[in-house]
């Protein structure tokens, strides 16, 4: 099984937008992230997102270029705790995609391979995924990242 763990795309301030939409950066980042996915045939079963609009217009882009359904899922804001929806996650069979935020996704990544959610294996960047897969010993292993900062994003 895989999970896609995405952090949200750049968003605007919130003196420019209370709402904090994505940018026209934010946008434009997250759609070479689903032109990638598509070339690599990412297919997870599901999107999740959360019921923050970046999230949520994240999870749309990539939705709409995969050909995936999305869904607003609680328990997934940037302060919430990780250990509810890593349990989920672990009792899952087939492959999700989640459109976050951070800390969130720095600590359920650190929770998945250390045990922990005090560690930081992993640096997000905005618009960008990491892959990870459990093995048949239910241990979690990143397989692959992509980040804007790669030069064939």
């Amino acid at each position: 099984m895989n999970i896609y763990l995405v952090q949200h795309g750049e968003a605007l301030s919130k003196e420019e937008n209370i709402k904090r939409p994505l940018s026209e950066k934010g946008k434009d980042v997250v759609e070479k992230l689903a032109n990638a996915c598509a070339a690599y045939r990412v297919s997870p079963k599901q999107i999740y997102h959360s019921t923050k609009l970046r999230a949520k217009q994240t999870a749309e882009i990539l939705g709409h270029q995969l050909g995936i359904s999305l869904s607003e899922k609680a328990g997934l804001e940037p302060l919430d705790p990780v250990r509810p929806v890593y349990d989920e996650i672990n009792s899952m069979e087939s492959d999700v995609m989640i459109a976050g935020h951070l800390p969130f996704l720095e600590r359920l990544v650190s929770l998945m391979l250390t045990g922990s959610e005090k560690n930081r294996p992993v640096l997000f960047q905005q618009g960008g995924l990491v892959c990870l897969t459990k093995d048949e010993e239910n241990m979690w292993s990143i397989v692959w990242t992509v980040f804007p900062a790669q030069p064939w994003i």
